[in-house]
């Protein structure tokens, strides 16, 4: 163990933080030409997936709604689900929270409260379709019409996004060219990033975006010889700068750099076609027994209260201040 430790160590990639002064071009173009270097944002990116917190809430979830303490499995599927908002999750993690979403409204003891449920699936990703194998029909068709009902809006982007490379809401990468994002109404997370200008994300209402204000911080300050790395609780692993014709303290010259974006040829992005985490033999042995869950679901329905309460506005935090990015 030691040793291969050891050898992924010596040969992981040099992770690159452009200078405010450095051009675009010349840094992609060095990123794409030299395969041991990898892009401050994509090694972020790479660190959030390793986050194992949304598999291990979700076996537990599972362990207990198949074994029938519904009581138990709410409260861990309700852990997943205050956890949507707090990063910007994968593919597969967001596949997690979707699915813990309407296993949480399943389980709800009230009409109120599976409502608000589901409606916070919707805004974290109106998307995604649920599984009619897995969950109650009525509950399915209750969705749908609860998605019929939502309104895009366009709103205005930040100040300032322009210069971010990547922006995403609600872990999913958006187009932001135009300076405005497409969203229904509702609670959303916003993160931009950026391998010059340090990462921001913000957990607010989609009316609440023209207030937020995006303060130009820069990832490094200093030259080749001597970098100042502005990332505390972004990552602990070394750093090298990119710097107008040099990287990191060694002066190296790059020569033959492009003058336009058609003098690159950038990678086109693979990803791995895998089944899905539900479509997993193993995740979901025991799955004949989840009639309980649905017997619970239909005695639920049947003594629901007939005085419904005031809708609870889901829990965001409206304060136009970033959130630091955890070092988990």
């Amino acid at each position: 163990m030691i040793v291969c430790l050891f050898i992924f160590n010596l040969f992981a990639a040099d992770v690159m933080v452009q200078s405010e002064q450095s051009h675009d071009l010349e840094y992609q173009k060095y990123i794409n030409e030299n395969t041991d270097k990898i892009s401050f944002v994509d090694h972020l990116f790479q660190k959030k997936s390793k986050d194992a917190r949304l598999g291990e809430l979700l076996k537990q979830a599972q362990f207990e709604f198949l074994k029938g303490s519904l009581d138990k499995a709410r409260g861990q599927f309700q852990k997943i689900v205050d956890l949507s908002f707090k990063e910007d999750w994968n593919t597969e993690q967001r596949d997690i929270i979707n699915y813990s979403f309407l296993r949480l409204a399943q389980l709800q003891k009230n009409k109120q409260k599976q409502t608000e449920t589901l409606r916070l699936s919707l805004a974290f990703d109106s998307k995604s379709s649920a599984n009619q194998e897995l969950f109650p029909p009525p509950l399915i068709a209750k969705r749908k019409r609860l998605k019929e009902k939502l309104k895009t809006q366009v709103w205005a982007l930040p100040k300032n996004t322009e210069k971010f490379d990547q922006v995403f809401v609600n872990g999913q990468k958006v187009d932001f060219s135009s300076g405005f994002l497409k969203k229904e109404l509702g609670p959303l997370r916003i993160s931009f990033y950026s391998n010059k200008w340090r990462p921001q994300s913000f957990q607010l209402k989609a009316s609440e975006l023209g207030e937020v204000r995006l303060p130009m911080i820069p990832l490094v300050t200093g030259g080749c010889h001597n970098p100042i790395f502005n990332t505390d609780s972004l990552t602990q692993t070394k750093l090298t700068l990119f710097d107008q014709g040099c990287t990191g303290s060694a002066q190296t010259q790059l020569a033959g750099l492009p003058t336009s974006d058609s003098a690159l040829s950038f990678p086109k992005e693979k990803r791995k076609k895998g089944p899905k985490f539900y479509e997993n033999k193993w995740f979901w042995i025991g799955l004949s027994v989840v009639a309980v869950g649905l017997t619970a679901y239909q005695v639920d329905q049947h003594n629901q209260s007939s005085t419904p309460s005031q809708p609870a506005s889901p829990t965001t935090s409206s304060s136009n201040e970033p959130v630091v990015f955890g070092n988990n």
